[in-house]
């Protein structure tokens, strides 16, 4: 009975996963909380998947996880679906479509960007060629990302117009909510921070009434890269905290570190230092250990530059205290002390 167990374990993980409305293509709130405890059994399914040679199977269940991937494990999806994609002979043109859209996603979070473009335009091509306009434009939008994480801003606007333009059109109102958090970024490169600040806070919004939490805290701690950049120490502290707590309800371990950063930041304003340096300390513990990368940024390596210069014993020795600390145990440290 083990091959049957087996396929009935898989298409309830399939089920399972779909329930939790974590690809962008689902109209409900997403559920990590529902797959983050079943992580095992989804890796179970898949390994299924592929020694069954049940490979359409496979990516329905990698898109399903989509934002549980990219979140928590963007490079080992990113593996999964090359691993899948080796096999996809013959297999229908529109889950193909969608197949490279998602590993796109996870080699762009993982800091592939070269490949996440080459992805978004191959996904792009078949899904222009399916007459998918909806997607076609949010593929735009994608496109558009690799270039601003770049820095590159040259043809960024006529792409971000059209798949605005698009979204509008057809009613998607993750598309809007995707165009509009790009476009602050565009207009923070170009030095409006107010508005930067107005347009990452409505994307902020759109994702909350569409229930993506992953959009809505990568939103939300562009707020409150801002409000450190402009004196609001109070109002980063706030968006600080609840950026943490977000990402921490989604297992995002590069926005929780993110995260405590801005709050060591804004410990050292108010010269707290000991407590900026015990939160920095956790924070370079774990980007030690290679579970964050930030190392290539340059927003985060604007964003430590403060931190990097202070020369000062408390900070140190928060700092060692820090550094001895798991990221779990330093959160939890962290928050406790706030409660």
């Amino acid at each position: 009975e083990a091959a049957d167990l087996r396929r009935r374990h898989a298409e309830f993980m399939l089920r399972l996963a779909e329930s939790a409305n974590l690809t962008s293509e689902a109209g409900g709130v997403q559920q990590h909380g529902l797959v983050i405890p079943e992580q095992d059994n989804m890796r179970a399914a898949l390994e299924w998947a592929m020694t069954s040679d049940q490979i359409e199977f496979g990516l329905d269940l990698m898109i399903a996880l989509e934002s549980f991937w990219v979140t928590s494990h963007p490079s080992e999806g990113a593996r999964w679906f090359a691993q899948l994609l080796e096999r996809a002979d013959d297999i229908d043109p529109r889950l193909m479509a969608r197949a490279l859209r998602d590993w796109g996603g996870c080699a762009q979070i993982a800091g592939d960007i070269d490949r996440a473009e080459e992805l978004y335009n191959e996904s792009l091509e078949r899904f222009r060629a399916l007459g998918d306009e909806k997607y076609v434009g949010e593929l735009l939008h994608r496109i558009a990302t690799t270039s601003i994480s770049r820095g590159e801003t040259t043809g960024v606007h006529p792409l971000l117009a059209e798949s605005l333009e698009i979204a509008l059109r057809v009613g998607n109102r993750w598309g809007q909510c995707q165009v509009f958090g790009s476009l602050a970024h565009m207009t923070r490169y170009e030095g409006d921070l107010h508005r930067a600040r107005e347009l990452f806070s409505r994307s902020a919004e759109l994702a909350i009434e569409i229930g993506n939490v992953w959009w809505e805290t990568n939103m939300l701690a562009n707020v409150t890269e801002i409000d450190l950049a402009t004196g609001r120490v109070d109002d980063a502290e706030h968006n600080a905290k609840r950026t943490l707590a977000l990402a921490r309800s989604i297992s995002d371990v590069t926005i929780v570190a993110w995260s405590l950063v801005y709050l060591a930041r804004v410990a050292a304003a108010r010269s707290d230092l000991e407590r900026a340096g015990l939160i920095w300390g956790v924070v370079q513990a774990e980007e030690a250990r290679g579970r964050i990368k930030t190392v290539t940024d340059p927003d985060w390596a604007s964003l430590v530059a403060p931190l990097l210069e202070i020369e000062n014993a408390a900070f140190e020795r928060g700092r060692a205290e820090g550094q001895k600390l798991s990221l779990t145990e330093g959160v939890e440290r962290i928050q406790a002390s706030d409660a």
